[in-house]
């Protein structure tokens, strides 16, 4: 009778922290039922990409990216981050994005993975309490940029700081589980215990490091061998990390819980919110003291963060829908992507395509910490920047700057390149158009020096190949002329390829179809639709173009002049532009400060060289434009996207660069953009579409025009202007107009479809009153009507 009331005593003595764990453990493992088929269809369903809907009642929609901060990180640039929250927070309401999206916030402790990495942690915020708490401030700090919806999404770091937070459950599990079998032990045997029962039953309060709180790697693969291993990590991953993230703090212990609590709750908070799950599965009520403690927890938390673990993003605008995927990686390869980060998202997107399966219209990933971006026709891959600055890696001691792992190290040591602190945003609008907008230090301190203007890229029209698309082309320079020059100063660049020319030896019998064989026609036909593009100019339009600079490319420089007599092509364009000029009463030497080719240059050193390296200064800003950067990359041997090219460039022009801001590239017929360092490069889309030449090196151009707006202390942009936008523009201006060209006779044909029916078609399809009257000029240009000379 005394051993049972003994046992009794000690039963009431258990731990209840103990006794939870030993539930956990000793839990059944729940076997799914039915068939294959149902088992595999309700894992799909569990696992599933979850799909945020964003619905903006306007004909736009502005999603910002802010990526890879990694607080506790010692080369995080927590000052850019408040920096830049600042600036958008002052923005015009019209100007703030709608969407907020956060991913890679803390860098983890690092307590039992990739350990080395703690050496680079800053004291301070070195653990996870300290980091959460930091992270829950910056994120809600993202509220002040005026978005409607938060967005956190979950990345490598934060699942591996969820394995740590799974690794220190187990340990406590098991330690409290040897506990509740000892005194279920102690209790059947009816022996009594030699010591005091809190000295046998409490050591998991003790506070002196115990030989246990060491783990190693054979102790941590037990773990994972745990049958329940999967699903405490998932719950740390869907619920813990979350709670924890908006909480702004770790969970609190079972001591920390019972003085929070005034001694209602006396277990883990990781029990508490498992044994919530637990009953909310299975439909059971929530203790009273459950329900006080979720009410005092939401009070203290940010619910209108919303954290994913991946995320498609449906949004619905006024008048159009799109579906992004967002992913924190898709490196699905063990090898390092040092140069082409690119290449798995964008082979994934050609092949979705080329199965006719769905395709988004934007691919998101985060975790590449290079800001750089691609459009491929029908959808745009995307890779955000990061908040770090690998620069004061190079400051840093060798012991600091030598950690294996260390997020900075690695990107000096294996991609080499130096990315400096930066965000961005997306804006889609209805009409077609996709801008960038580049959050860079640098880039906005300089844009203070000038009011705001913008630069259109003019490159790769084709005249004479069958791939050209004049319709294009002279609804850009609508667009250009409309929205552009009539709105803020504009510089005109031309970025080569404006002729088709004799770039190779079969382009007769490739574009016999336009009849513009010889460049002279082809020359004649680019002067002919410039003209009549900008007929009838205002005088406040002529004085918005600051500065017209025409450089020519490969087509110009292969077709035989310029190897053997040194002609670019180009003065021809140079004259429809002095002309217009001209007419406006500007003087012979002010129009050579305005239309201009660069055909030489000199360096700070003195050193002097001819070459088609085009410069122009803005303020304080320097952009250059040339048709391709790299002479040996031009055929794609860079390893990766062309706009990377830049970044070679760059770094072997060393100080030659220090004032170049903005690099300006064609040549590859589709729109492409970095962020390298602090500068800008962009790739500008075409005027020309497929080609027999491009299709069998597997290459998709994507026709479209592209502006770069800066200054007035703004960030800078850049807007592509995307075909479809192009094909609805409505021309207002020139002689291009709808009542211009049906006075002179030029009708559309009632069934034309501008998506489907190019201008170099066959007579027998449709054809556009516009395709019309340029087919017109082609003749005219191809036939020499306007130099034919007369015997009489």
């Amino acid at each position: 009778m005394e051993n049972q009331i003994e046992s009794t005593k000690i039963l009431q003595k258990i731990d209840p922290n103990a006794q939870r764990a030993f539930e956990l453990l000793s839990a059944p493992i729940t076997v799914p039922t039915g068939t294959l088929s149902e088992m595999y269809a309700r894992n799909d369903e569990a696992i599933a990409v979850e799909t945020l809907e964003v619905k903006v009642n306007k004909p736009t929609v502005k999603v910002m990216y802010a990526s890879e901060l990694l607080v506790g990180n010692q080369a995080a640039d927590i000052d850019f981050y408040n920096r830049m929250i600042d600036k958008v927070a002052d923005m015009p309401e019209s100007d703030k994005p709608d969407v907020f999206v956060m991913s890679g916030i803390v860098a983890g402790d690092f307590k039992f993975f990739n350990k080395p990495q703690r050496a680079g942690l800053v004291p301070g915020v070195d653990g996870m309490g300290a980091q959460f708490r930091e992270a829950r401030v910056l994120l809600d700090r993202a509220f002040e940029t005026g978005a409607k919806t938060i967005v956190y999404n979950m990345g490598d770091d934060d699942r591996r700081i969820a394995e740590d937070f799974t690794v220190e459950v187990f340990r406590k599990i098991t330690s409290l589980a040897k506990e509740h079998d000892k005194a279920m032990k102690i209790a059947k045997d009816g022996v009594k215990p030699t010591k005091s029962l809190d000295s046998d039953f409490e050591p998991s309060r003790a506070t002196s490091v115990k030989p246990e709180d060491f783990m190693n790697w054979a102790s941590i693969d037990k773990m994972r061998q745990n049958p329940h291993w999967n699903a405490h990590l998932q719950f740390q991953i869907d619920t813990v990390f979350p709670y924890c993230l908006r909480a702004g703090r770790r969970l609190y212990t079972s001591a920390e819980m019972e003085e929070q609590t005034n001694g209602a709750i006396n277990i883990e908070e990781y029990f508490l919110l498992h044994d919530v799950a637990d009953r909310k599965s299975s439909k059971q009520r929530l203790t009273p003291a459950q329900r006080s403690w979720l009410q005092q927890v939401k009070e203290t938390q940010n619910s209108k963060i919303v954290v994913t673990d991946d995320l498609n993003m449906h949004i619905t605008t006024r008048g159009k829908e799109y579906i992004d995927w967002i992913r924190h990686s898709l490196g699905f390869s063990a090898g390092p992507a040092y140069q082409n980060h690119m290449n798995v998202p964008a082979v994934m997107l050609g092949q979705l395509a080329a199965n006719g399966l769905q395709t988004p219209d934007m691919l998101v990933t985060q975790n590449n910490k290079e800001m750089v971006g691609v459009s491929n026709k029908i959808h745009w891959n995307i890779s955000t920047g990061a908040m770090i600055d690998p620069i004061k890696a190079l400051q840093f001691k060798g012991s600091h700057s030598d950690i294996k792992g260390d997020v900075s190290r690695r990107l000096l040591a294996t991609r080499k390149r130096l990315i400096r602190p930066s965000a961005e945003m997306h804006e889609r609008t209805d009409d077609g158009r996709h801008i960038v907008t580049f959050w860079n230090d640098t880039h906005i301190e300089k844009s203070h020096s000038i009011p705001e203007m913008s630069i259109m890229e003019l490159c790769d029209f084709q005249t004479g190949s069958i791939t050209a698309k004049p319709d294009l082309l002279v609804k850009f320079l609508s667009y250009g002329r409309e929205r552009v020059i009539g709105e803020r100063s504009t510089a005109l660049f031309f970025g080569g390829d404006m002729v088709h020319g004799r770039n190779y030896p079969h382009f007769p019998s490739e574009s016999q179809q336009t009849g513009l064989m010889a460049i002279e026609s082809q020359k004649e036909f680019n002067e002919m639709l410039f003209r009549d593009a900008f007929d009838s100019m205002s005088t406040a339009e002529i004085q918005a173009i600051y500065s017209v600079l025409v450089q020519p490319g490969n087509h110009e420089w292969n077709s035989g002049t310029l190897k053997w007599h040194g002609d670019r092509f180009v003065d021809y364009m140079k004259n429809v532009f002095r002309e217009i000029f001209a007419r406006a009463g500007y003087s012979n030497e002010q129009i050579a400060q305005i239309v201009k080719t660069h055909a030489a240059f000199m360096t700070p050193a003195g050193e002097y060289a001819t070459g088609d390296v085009g410069i122009e200064y803005f303020g304080e800003f320097g952009v250059l434009i040339q048709h391709y950067l790299m002479e040996r990359g031009a055929k794609g041997a860079t390893g990766g996207l062309p706009v990377y090219q830049a970044s070679q460039f760059v770094a072997g022009g060393g100080d030659n660069m220090k004032s170049i801001d903005i690099l300006m590239a064609g040549h590859w017929h589709h729109p492409q953009y970095g962020l390298f360092n602090d500068k800008v490069a962009v790739v500008g889309g075409s005027m020309a579409g497929q080609s027999d030449y491009e299709l069998k090196l597997g290459y998709r151009p994507t026709p479209g025009g592209t502006i770069v707006h800066m200054g007035g202390g703004k960030p800078t942009q850049l807007e592509f202007v995307s075909e479809q936008a192009l094909q609805s523009h409505k021309i207002k201006t020139g002689r291009f107009t709808d009542a211009q060209l049906a006075e002179e006779g030029y009708v559309s044909d009632p069934d034309f479809n501008p998506a489907r029916h190019g201008i170099f078609l066959p007579d027998s399809f449709p054809k556009s009153a516009l395709q019309k009257k340029l087919r017109a000029y082609g003749r005219y240009a191809s036939q020499r009507a306007g130099n034919l000379a007369e015997f009489r």
